[in-house]
């Protein structure tokens, strides 16, 4: 870390005069005095006497996210200068090099106090990136709403780490007090006080806010009353009106003690001295579910916080002084203030496409004319309330939430197609959020999961993106790009072996009309199995009855093709796990018992086809790479499904 020498009080250029020291150069008799140049280099010793840890302090306080690999140590350097004939000396450098000890997580293996191993500290790119997509979503919400969302944010992404504050001295490395922890997609990864306040900052420092005034940042003590009781790290807000409000991250989590907002953007009682404090007293709660009414007491309590001598010091006591009154919140400025996105996710072993759950906020009530709107691909599709589902879903620290849940289902080529989203409450729009299922796929792959899930998810994006190839779509961006190493992708390795998927079909002498003419399959947002057939002048659809011999459950769909000209019978969402059925469909006339058609075909059939056929042409090349791709989605998706 290069500081400038003027941030330190220093100058780049000093008189001897200045330093207290007689001249070094004699120009009378020309000659250097030995006794005075000898001074001299005391004297530049003593400019250099500036107290490391409150540096140190200050770039924590400035750069939580920057310093996340820091061990805490720091060295400096960099004080060489040149002694001039005319009495002067000149620092060869503008700033004092200070070196920061690296923390034994991201130390290089055999190397020494400050050398770093990037491969280990790319993984802080990954919480970046999930960082960045948390501020992006929240885009267009009023300050107070975007403050407040950042703390659920936080609060459901991580839990508590009661291990690693008990046994803070002989914890293996600082990642409980880092915020790497917060964002880096992993559930098992939980963090102490520093987390969760480091994390908070991040966020608003990466945020523009409608108003410029506001300002977050960390700040260290004791606190007594809450989670973490003892050394803690909290925030404090300035916001728009002037005055600075604690924002306690660590004790507004789930079982925390102001986990109902009480030491969220709020004031406290006592000075910078003496410290704050916040009492409240006894109050009760009344709610109403289907079987009664129900009360809760709340105990009153007491909480407390002090500076310690460090945070006194980096800050002035206007920045440390806090309001007496609670924050004025302001009346909700858009869509995203009514209702929060809290999470997405992937039909993976059901179907491609993405499910949005959507939370509304504190009394919000959504009518079911209030709709979310997608925008892809050139078009739009509304959903309104009244057609998502009410569900639930378990956060990260195992808490139980009612949301509504939106679907959006996509093709197989669209795997890379960035969806944009948003709500629209009472008329007015929310930000847009946008997000892929690449963007999902990757957070699973690089996340703590399950194998069979990771291979389960490469194996759906390179599907995808050798759908792309062969359908010429969005090419420039293929799902697939560095999922494998060279020679390790499934579609381009040895084919398959599907000698037991044949298809058979067998007719009467006389079809009575009818005649099936293809079995194929359709690629959407699940695989489709097409029977394709024609009729004798005068004849039907309604003259014959389609019937499914096997235990699938499935039901048949009729239609017409008006490219092809011909009608069909469709088995429909046959799930990814399902490629691997055989389907036994017959044809019988009306006014008869026995079929006339007897056609048994899967999609396998259909996939051993276009394997083995000759490919003298780039595109049956793709289509044979995109037909050993489905084969291996299908079949990790059913490893997948045994595991579950």
């Amino acid at each position: 870390v290069q500081i400038p020498l003027e941030s330190l009080g220093l100058q780049q250029t000093y008189t001897t005069g200045e330093l207290g020291v007689g001249d070094i150069y004699d120009s009378a008799n020309g000659g250097w005095q030995d006794n005075n140049i000898a001074l001299l280099k005391e004297a530049v010793g003593g400019l250099f006497t500036y107290d490391l840890s409150t540096i140190m302090h200050s770039l924590f306080a400035d750069c939580p996210y920057e310093l996340y690999w820091s061990s805490g140590s720091m060295g400096s350097s960099g004080r060489g200068y040149e002694m001039s004939s005319d009495n002067t000396i000149t620092f060869e450098e503008t700033y004092v090099t200070f070196t920061i000890g690296v923390d034994s997580a991201y130390a290089l293996e055999g190397g020494g106090e400050y050398d770093v191993d990037t491969e280990k500290t790319s993984s802080a790119r990954i919480a970046s990136e999930n960082a960045q997509k948390i501020v992006s979503n929240a885009d267009g919400m009023s300050d107070y709403y975007r403050l407040n969302y950042y703390m659920e944010q936080i609060c459901d992404l991580v839990v508590y780490n009661d291990e690693a504050a008990a046994d803070m001295k002989n914890y293996p490395d600082r990642g409980p007090w880092a915020l790497i922890y917060v964002f880096d997609g992993r559930s098992s990864t939980n963090v102490v006080c520093e987390g969760y306040s480091e994390a908070f900052q991040y966020l608003c420092d990466l945020s523009e806010f409608q108003s410029s005034e506001i300002n977050v940042y960390s700040v260290t003590g004791d606190m007594d009353g809450g989670t973490g009781a003892g050394p803690h790290k909290w925030n404090i807000v300035h916001m728009e009106d002037g005055n600075n409000y604690i924002a306690d991250i660590t004790n507004s989590d789930e079982g925390s003690i102001g986990s109902d907002g009480k030491l969220f953007l709020k004031g406290m009682s006592g000075s910078v001295s003496d410290g704050y404090v916040k009492n409240w007293e006894e109050w009760q709660e009344t709610w109403e579910d289907e079987e009664g009414t129900w009360t809760s007491t709340h105990p009153a309590g007491s909480i407390t916080y002090i500076y310690d001598e460090e945070t006194r010091g980096t800050f002035s006591d206007a920045d440390l002084q806090l309001s007496a009154n609670d924050y004025g919140v302001t009346a909700p400025e858009s869509a995203d203030d009514k209702a929060v996105l809290k999470g997405m996710s992937l039909f993976l072993t059901d179907r491609i496409g993405m499910e949005v759950y959507v939370k509304p906020v504190g009394e919000t009530a959504l009518s079911d004319d209030d709709y979310i709107e997608f925008t892809y691909a050139g078009k739009t599709v509304v959903q309104n309330v009244s057609e998502a589902e009410r569900t639930s879903i378990t956060d990260y620290n195992g808490d139980t939430i009612e949301v509504l849940k939106f679907e959006l289902e996509l093709w197989t080529k669209q795997m890379t197609d960035d969806v944009s989203f948003h709500m629209v409450v009472d008329g007015v729009p929310g930000q847009d959020k946008i997000y892929s299922i690449r963007d999902y796929a990757d957070a699973i792959i690089r996340g703590d999961y399950p194998d069979e899930e990771k291979e389960m998810v490469r194996s759906m994006l390179n599907f995808g993106g050798y759908a792309q190839a062969c359908f010429s779509y969005n090419t420039e961006e293929l799902a697939n790009t560095g999922l494998f190493e060279e020679g390790e992708n499934p579609a381009e390795a040895e084919d398959p072996d599907l000698s037991d998927y044949d298809y058979s079909l067998q007719k009467a002498s006389d079809t009575q009309g009818f005649h099936i003419k293809e079995a194929t399959l359709a690629l959407g947002t699940d695989v489709y199995v097409l029977f394709y057939y024609r009729l004798d002048e005068g004849m039907t659809p309604e003259d014959y009855s389609f019937s499914l011999i096997d235990d699938s459950g499935k039901e048949l769909v009729s239609g017409y093709d008006e490219n092809r000209g011909m009608n069909y019978v469709m088995i429909p969402r046959i799930l990814p796990y399902e490629l691997s059925n055989m389907y036994t469909l017959t044809v019988t006339p009306k006014n008869d018992t026995d079929p006339v058609v007897t056609l048994n075909y899967g999609p396998y059939s259909y996939l051993k086809a276009k394997i083995n056929r000759e490919t003298p042409t780039a595109a049956m090349e793709n289509l044979k790479l995109l037909c050993k791709a489905m084969y291996h989605y299908c079949e990790t998706a059913k490893t997948l499904k045994d595991t579950q």
